[in-house]
């Protein structure tokens, strides 16, 4: 999309923000939230321009991306949190390990089951350029971050 057609689309607040709703693939429909720095113009710089669009192209490999980091994060956590200190009662079965335990807690035995289990909060893209999606899950909260088009190694 051409600045313009971003423009167009733009909901200000009185803090100079702004956020756009669209239907980005594989993601659904979200508001997405602009953050220009020192903008009193109501205007947006081209790396805002060019992260919202590679944002909104987003292809089916990067989509698997998304699902193996969140897939990642929930085996990173399930083998580091020890749940029951948080008031979360995850039954062991006899020779199940705490990480085994907490993976059957949340229902989780590949990416898609990650994915599906995981909300996008919000998405955010700052003023030089950087997109992140915030997602939450009941194991936890993570962030990935698309930078010049490119997305962050978790691994």
């Amino acid at each position: 999309m051409t600045k313009t057609e971003i423009l167009n689309i733009c909901k200000w607040n009185n803090h100079n923000e702004t956020s756009v709703v669209y239907d980005i693939p594989y993601l659904g429909i979200k508001e997405i939230v602009l953050l220009p720095s020192n903008n009193t113009q109501k205007d947006l710089p081209d790396n805002i321009v060019s992260a919202f669009n590679n944002l909104i192209n987003i292809n089916l490999q990067e989509f698997e991306h998304i699902k193996k980091y969140l897939y990642w994060v929930c085996k990173v956590s399930c083998e580091s949190i020890t749940y029951g200190d948080y008031d979360i009662d995850v039954d062991w079965k006899n020779g199940e390990t705490e990480f085994e335990a907490n993976m059957r807690f949340f229902g989780v035995k590949n990416e898609n089951d990650a994915f599906e289990k995981s909300d996008l909060e919000s998405i955010e893209i700052i003023n030089n350029g950087e997109v992140t999606l915030w997602f939450y899950a009941d194991w936890g909260s993570c962030g990935l971050n698309l930078i010049d088009g490119k997305w962050d190694d978790f691994a």
